[in-house]
Order: structure tokens, then C-alpha cells, then sequence
């Protein structure tokens, strides 16, 4: 009997987890940066929370001309779009709208995040960002976005993508 229940339990399980369909896991570091708004796949009450090591699982490098620190240098991070994907941002969603923790908000159009790798960076050349470098989460825009996002635009100390 154990084994007849068991089995179809841990192939459930096994595919489940095979097509992502098993959600983030809670972050057990310090948070870092939250998703929330119109988000269907929540990893911590009705929001998704990341430390840096959840970051870590999805991050790409990027080499990004930041009008602040200089040309040329190595960001990662997580894209924009897949933290969306992630958390199970709306299809009916239209913006993201970054919080930072000074106050600062910026709108992100879904058409711009899926069309452009807008990266949500919390290390450059290897090291993580702190806080005098806009950390430990600093948005940062790729050559072709810059016409659209200014440099006033990029973002630091970012805390909170709200999906609306």
C-alpha cells in the first residue's frame, strides 16, 4: 500500500519540480530585493523575496557603460524580465515600477523588459555592490535602451519591482 501511494507522490513531485512549476524557494540570507503587486507565484506571503543567493541562480553578466562608475564594466545580476517570469508577473501587467530606498520610483514598460536585458545587478567585477555603489541592488540599462532611459534613470539601492 506505502509503496503504491509513495510513488506516484515523488514522480508528482519529480515533475513538478523538472517544469518549474514548483515556485522559488523562500530566501534564507538576508532579502535583498521584492517582487510584489500582480505576482501569481509568490515564494514568501503574497510577495517573492530574493537574497543574493536566489539572485545567484539566475544571474547573467553583462558588460554595461555605467554614466556614473566608468565604461566597460562587469555587472550581474537578474534580468528584469526573468524576475517577472519568476514571480508570475501578470500577462495583463503593463509596467514595472522599480522602488529604491530613498524614495526614488521609475517606471519600466513591459514591452521595454522584454525587448531589452535590463538588469537588476547586485555585483560589478565580482564583487558584491555596497551600499556607496548603489547597492546592494542597482538597476542598470543596456547601449540600446539608453535612448528611452536616460542616465538620470539608472536606479540605485533599489528595494522593491512592483507589478502593476
Amino acid at each position: 500500500m506505502f509503496k503504491k501511494i509513495w510513488v506516484p507522490l515523488m514522480l508528482v513531485a519529480v515533475m513538478l519540480t523538472a517544469c518549474g512549476k514548483a515556485g522559488l524557494p523562500a530566501p534564507t540570507g538576508d532579502v535583498i530585493l521584492k517582487v510584489t503587486g500582480d505576482v501569481a507565484s509568490p515564494n514568501v506571503g503574497d510577495e517573492c523575496q530574493f537574497d543574493a543567493a536566489l539572485i545567484e541562480e539566475y544571474a547573467v553578466d553583462q558588460t554595461i557603460d555605467d554614466p556614473w562608475m566608468g565604461d566597460g564594466l562587469e555587472y550581474r545580476g537578474i534580468l528584469l524580465s526573468k524576475a517577472w517570469e519568476l514571480c508570475g508577473g501578470s500577462k495583463d501587467a503593463t509596467v514595472a515600477t522599480l522602488v529604491a530606498k530613498d524614495g526614488m520610483t521609475l517606471d519600466v514598460a513591459r514591452e521595454d523588459l522584454e525587448q531589452w536585458p535590463i538588469m537588476l545587478a547586485y555585483q560589478v567585477g565580482g564583487e558584491d555592490l555596497v551600499d556607496d555603489l548603489g547597492g546592494p541592488v542597482k538597476l542598470v540599462f543596456p547601449a540600446e535602451a539608453r535612448e528611452t532611459y536616460v542616465d538620470d534613470q539608472w536606479m540605485w539601492w533599489v528595494v522593491e519591482v512592483q507589478i502593476q
